[in-house]
């Protein structure tokens, strides 16, 4: 850390987190003053009520702080219907939030994402190998009143009516969120939808034939490729105030303007993370702005841009992650939606690699969890008693077999904070750093007054063999 105040940097690692959903690992970084010893099994405690909004911690840009001086990992996971409801053959389903955040609870999760889904009806999800079905979404943030008919059969939408049901849903979702002390990730759009499940019976309300307004997206990708402001983004623009005013008092928010969005949206992006930071600056709380990287994979383009945090495709993140932008250094919150798609045709212990890299070199991370979407393609979720291709449980194959919470934690020397110094699993740490079973060590020798100096950066296979082998596991005999 800086300006000669280091400290010694406890990270808490508690619950679960594992792609074949038998384990998922949470990380929550909280910090212990300098020559503290490591906190026994009682000490660790659950996360504290969340009173103040994330802010870059200025010790170490890898990670927000909640104003205590504290940082704050984020990890946890989320799936595409837990805002608006899914459903095949026209008929959304109730999802059930409460059970939801139940689970998020239980395994110590301290972040999700909300969906925004921007089409009322979507096509070619590859849920199956082949004739994946139709979903259909609700709720939407304009009114349907007509007259006449959109494109997917029901009335036309009003875009300068808003759907109140919806913000009231929004709110109280991140209201049970909040009280149940997990960070809310608010999407502002996808745009992924747009890319990549349009069709001519998808209702989307920015083109023409949907709503009464004479607003009109061209089709395809028009509503977020544009390069100035125009009548689609006044709407949008009004939308995102909407969505501020509903969220802005609740300190659990993030936001995030979009993911996997089409190649061409940039400045729309962009704008969108300007008019956030705008609109909130006179306002009670200022919000992370996050920003997924657009559906080409090149993650130059969310490291150059202005958002406070990121979710990118690289599958194992830098151990920083900076570029031109404004803050020039982001949170990196590695998504598997992004970075790992797939992961569930790999091996449990590659999908642990994943996670636990990703974490020692010092990003958070996020499970992409389908949870009760009916998903059989590879046998990726195959959900209880499926109804309009939403189940009534999560797969109960890998649910069943989740173990109990792991807690370990890791002391970073000096003040060191992560990557790469992290000293043991053990709870016994030694004055000369890093140590490990077997192989080549990484080792400094302790100082005069016998604290521990920062010590080299391991290698990756270093890592790989730490961090995962089951005979290094914690002194607790659980395999993270």
């Amino acid at each position: 850390m800086t300006g000669g105040k280091a400290q010694d940097m406890t990270v808490v690692a508690t619950g679960v987190m594992n792609a074949t959903f038998s384990t998922i690992l949470v990380f929550v970084g909280v910090a212990a003053a300098r020559g503290a010893q490591a906190p026994t099994r009682t000490e660790i405690a659950r996360s504290a009520p969340i009173a103040a909004p994330l802010r870059a911690l200025t010790t170490n840009p890898n990670y927000f702080t909640d104003g205590s001086g504290k940082a704050v990992y984020l990890t946890g996971s989320h799936t595409w219907n837990d805002f608006q409801d899914w459903g095949t053959d026209g008929s959304p389903q109730p999802f059930n939030f409460a059970a939801y955040v139940k689970m998020l609870v239980a395994h110590d999760h301290n972040f999700t994402l909300l969906w925004q889904t921007e089409l009322p009806t979507f096509r070619n999800l590859p849920t199956q190998a082949t004739n994946s079905p139709d979903f259909t979404v609700t709720p939407q943030p304009w009114l349907r009143v007509g007259p006449g008919l959109a494109s997917d059969g029901r009335p036309k939408f009003d875009l300068t009516k808003f759907n109140q049901a919806y913000f009231d849903r929004l709110r109280d979702r991140v209201h049970q969120l909040h009280a149940a002390g997990i960070y809310a990730g608010v999407y502002f759009f996808s745009g992924e939808w747009l890319l990549r499940f349009r069709f001519s019976g998808d209702g989307y309300p920015l083109a023409g034939a949907n709503n009464v307004n004479g607003i009109d997206d061209g089709g395809g990708t028009g509503s977020v490729t544009m390069s100035e402001t125009n009548g689609i983004t006044s709407v949008q623009d009004a939308f995102v105030r909407k969505v501020i005013d509903t969220l802005n008092d609740l300190p659990n928010v993030l936001w995030i303007v979009s993911q996997e969005a089409p190649p061409g949206s940039e400045w729309w992006d962009n704008h969108l993370i300007h008019l956030a930071r705008a609109y909130e600056a006179g306002k009670p709380f200022q919000h992370p702005i996050g920003y997924g990287v657009l559906a080409d994979n090149k993650d130059a383009t969310i490291l150059n841009s202005d958002a406070d945090w990121i979710a990118p495709a690289a599958r194992i993140s830098p151990i920083r992650s900076c570029g031109s932008g404004n803050p020039a250094c982001k949170v990196n919150i590695n998504d598997s939606d992004h970075s790992y798609f797939g992961m569930w045709n790999d091996t449990p212990q590659a999908n642990r690699n994943y996670f636990w890299i990703n974490f020692t070199q010092g990003n958070q991370t996020l499970f992409m969890d389908p949870w009760v979407v009916f998903y059989p393609r590879e046998k990726r979720n195959l959900c209880q008693s499926p109804v309009h291709g939403i189940g009534f449980a999560p797969d109960a194959r890998w649910r069943a077999s989740m173990p109990s919470t792991l807690n370990s934690w890791f002391t970073l020397p000096r003040g060191e904070p992560l990557p790469w110094t992290c000293r043991g699993w053990t709870g016994r740490w030694p004055s000369n750093g890093w140590t490990r079973p077997r192989g080549p060590k990484s080792r400094a020798p302790a100082s005069a007054a016998g604290q521990t100096k920062p010590f080299a950066r391991p290698s990756r296979e270093m890592l790989y063999s730490t961090y995962t082998r089951p005979h290094q596991a914690l002194t607790r005999s659980k395999n993270p």
